[in-house]
């Protein structure tokens, strides 16, 4: 993942979250507080730093625009884990589901982890 990807993976992150948000949640999307949405996601300000430093963020592509995108980084001592691969939240555009992007992103951050020294992954990704 570069810097020049972010504005359209924070995009593309929001519109996912914000589909599934409509699905479990009593509130409207438009009704939540607004500093409360720009703190959502791997992609917020807060959290950003850390996915972009770990190396283990990838974003998926088709035609130079971004449809696909996995954040994820190295936990160390955590659950009883040395080497765990953290898998904070990926996302496929609704148009390209259903066609292996997900898993590709998903085998790429796995292979990428275990050369990083990842000995297991974990995720809480719905």
């Amino acid at each position: 993942m570069r810097i020049k990807d972010i504005e359209k993976v924070r995009e593309l992150e929001l519109s996912c979250i914000k589909e599934y948000f409509a699905e479990t949640l009593e509130n409207r999307w438009e009704d939540l507080p607004k500093d409360w949405k720009d703190n959502l996601g791997a992609s917020s300000r807060n959290h950003l730093k850390a996915y972009l430093d770990s190396g283990l963020s990838f974003v998926a592509e088709e035609d130079g625009e971004i449809i696909g995108f996995i954040f994820a980084q190295m936990l160390h001592h955590i659950c009883d884990e040395e080497n765990l691969l953290w898998i904070e939240n990926m996302g496929v555009h609704p148009y390209f589901r259903r066609n292996e992007i997900g898993y590709r992103l998903l085998r790429e951050c796995v292979r990428s982890g275990r050369e990083k020294g990842a000995t297991v992954a974990h995720s809480m990704i719905q």
